[in-house]
């Protein structure tokens, strides 16, 4: 029996590793047939971690922080930036300001919309936060929306009266300033005289205000005030900047200084002068410029005559005693503006009660005088420029002063009534406004020296008036000849748009190649 069971147990262990064999493919190791441990990165990424570059094990609990961390910092800035957007939102600030404002209240809810990690009760906490940002922004948009409707009243009542002054003014029975007179020097100088007494009683100053140029024509605006009075006048010029020449050249021979254009650093400072003297008891040298040109001003001290420098009330120095003034070779100095030019433009006088506009287009230096010789000249002639003046709508809506585009066009002949000159203004603008209308400045015969007498029209669109007003004009330049015609035209004109607007103005322009 003992044997029997011995025998049983043998055939059972036999067929147990028979089993165990075939499971492994016929052979193998106990060891073979465990599963492998996972990696370390294999275990942290499948418990929801990073594996890191450092081997080490972010777990999924830390990065729900980092996230939650990062998703709150992006709610906080959002807040902040839109906190900050809704405070610039004042009652004068641009539409920029608001729409910056609304974008960022905007950018502060997707902030906490996208905050998917932070807890709701926070998120609800943030949400209540934009709200009232919101809230005040809707205020700051009414208040801001109440001012401008409330600026655009008052503007509106400012516009009406002083359309009002101004469309009075602009009428012919206005007459303030009909006999005025306006200088304007070689210098750029500009005097006006109301009365037209040869007493210049406005003395213009230049302000910063831009003016649009046409070409050669460069405008420049000047006020004045003064006896409860403010002066406006804007003057446009073909006056040629100033250029350089050698030095030499402006002054062939200096005999002496002038004290205004002496500059030099080592000359006296302050109330007293100064005794300048030299090692070798001949000869001082100071540098300095002259007429802005860089140079040297050398003193001889022979015979004990002082070498002396007193400030200048002009910026410049008194020099006493034997000076000289010795140019660096090459130097160039600036030359005076041109003392020939032509201008047009208007002034105007506003008293508080009354608006008073007088316009004027006048030559200097050999311009001054109109050339009558030209109904000699044949041919036609094409004038470019610009024109300025000032306007006033009649129901109060608009007004204020107006640029625009001039050209005109001339038929000189020999005989004045086949000679004939006419133009147009376009492309009006005020204070950068396109206006839409447009000027005719009706044919006319060309007199000996220019044009009179005739009629203008004015345009708002398609709309045109009835023939008014009138303008005038006269060529300016090279005295003419048949195969020369004169180089400029300049002049006046007046018009009205029925009984709806009146404006009043002066032009110029040049002869085309």
């Amino acid at each position: 029996m003992e044997m029997r069971k011995l025998k049983l147990a043998l055939s059972a262990g036999a067929l147990a590793l028979s089993l165990a064999l075939a499971g492994c493919g016929g052979g193998g190791s106990p060891a073979a047939m465990m599963e492998p441990e996972p990696s370390p990165q294999e275990t942290c990424e499948n418990a929801g971690g990073r594996y890191n570059a450092d081997m080490s094990c972010t777990s999924a609990a830390d990065l729900l922080k980092e996230r939650q961390t990062a998703q709150r910092k992006a709610i906080s800035d959002a807040i902040s930036t839109a906190t900050s957007a809704v405070a610039a939102v004042m009652d004068d600030s641009p539409v920029d300001v608001v729409t910056k404002a609304d974008n960022a209240i905007s950018a502060a809810r997707k902030a906490i919309e996208d905050a998917g990690d932070v807890p709701e009760n926070e998120r609800a906490s943030d949400t209540r936060t934009v709200d009232t940002l919101a809230g005040g922004l809707a205020l700051a948009k009414t208040s801001r929306t109440k001012a401008m409707n409330d600026a655009a009243d008052e503007n509106r009542m400012v516009m009406n009266a002083m359309a009002s002054k101004l469309y009075a003014g602009l009428g012919s029975g206005s007459t303030a300033l009909d006999n005025a007179t306006v200088a304007i020097t070689a210098a750029g100088m500009v005097t006006g005289d109301a009365d037209a007494d040869n007493t210049a009683d406005v003395t213009f100053k230049m302000t910063d205000a831009m003016v649009m140029g046409y070409g050669a024509w460069k405008g420049t605006e000047y006020e004045a005030k003064a006896d409860g009075a403010t002066d406006h006048a804007v003057v446009y010029s073909n006056q040629a900047p100033p250029g350089q020449v050698a030095f030499a050249e402006k002054y062939p021979s200096l005999t002496s200084l002038t004290p205004g254009l002496i500059r030099g650093g080592m000359f006296a400072t302050g109330a007293t002068g100064k005794d300048h003297t030299d090692s070798d008891g001949e000869t001082v040298v100071v540098s300095g410029t002259y007429d802005g040109a860089p140079g040297a001003y050398h003193c001889a001290q022979t015979g004990g005559t002082a070498c002396r420098s007193e400030q200048d009330g002009d910026e410049g120095f008194i020099l006493t005693g034997t000076w000289t003034f010795k140019v660096a070779e090459g130097a160039m100095v600036d030359e005076a503006p041109s003392p020939n030019f032509v201008s047009f433009g208007w002034w105007s006088r506003d008293t508080g009660d009354t608006v008073d506009v007088v316009t004027f287009a006048q030559g200097q230096g050999t311009q001054e005088t109109a050339i009558a010789s030209v109904t000699a000249v044949t041919g036609t002639a094409t004038y470019k420029g610009g024109a300025a003046g000032k306007y006033a709508i009649g129901d109060g809506s608009d007004a204020g002063a107006f640029t625009a585009e001039a050209t005109l066009t001339a038929k000189f002949s020999t005989t004045t009534a086949e000679g004939s000159v006419e133009g147009m203004l376009t492309n009006f603008m005020s204070d950068g406004d396109a206006k839409g209308w447009t000027v005719e400045l009706m044919a006319t015969d060309i007199a000996s020296g220019g044009v009179t007498g005739s009629k203008t029209v004015w345009s708002m669109g398609d709309d045109k008036a009835e023939a008014t007003g009138s303008w005038n004009g006269s060529f300016r330049g090279a005295a003419a000849d048949e195969n020369d015609p004169p180089m400029t035209v300049l002049g006046e004109f007046m018009s009205e748009y029925g009984n709806v607007g009146r404006m009043t103005g002066a032009f110029g322009a040049t002869k085309t190649e």
